[in-house]
């Protein structure tokens, strides 16, 4: 799936940044490592579909929002800058998936609770 950023006024909170790669001693971040079911929004244009992404202008972080509960998506993603005329939906994801998409697009993962608020902040792309 290919990521779409956005444009967001975000707040962002301090919180540590988690790597998505396992480090020198075989840890990786809980989420990455158990693998659930995430929630995300989608776009579709034209017929393709694409990550909602989205775009701190201040800090100059491109992120994908995540969910765990799809109740927290579907009120969380009211508040998420789109571009008219555009399909959104939430769909569910494994998480693994979702960090290896991310990473290959160069975007942070954020999970965010049903207000918008950053919970944590993940860095698939760990090196």
């Amino acid at each position: 799936m290919t990521m779409t950023p956005g444009t967001a006024n975000t707040v962002a909170i301090a919180c540590e940044i988690h790597f998505f790669e396992e480090d020198n001693n075989g840890n990786m971040h809980p989420l990455i490592k158990e693998n659930p079911m995430v929630w995300v929004v989608v776009q579709t244009q034209g017929g393709a579909e694409s990550f909602v992404g989205q775009h701190d202008q201040k800090l100059d972080i491109a992120y994908i929002p995540f969910f765990r509960e799809k109740e927290d998506a579907q009120r969380g993603h009211i508040l998420m800058r789109k571009v008219k005329g555009r399909k959104y939906e939430v769909q569910a994801i494994r998480c693994r998936e979702l960090a290896r998409d991310a990473a290959q697009s160069g975007f942070l993962l954020f999970l965010l609770d049903e207000d918008g608020r950053i919970l944590e902040k993940i860095d698939p792309n760990a090196s």
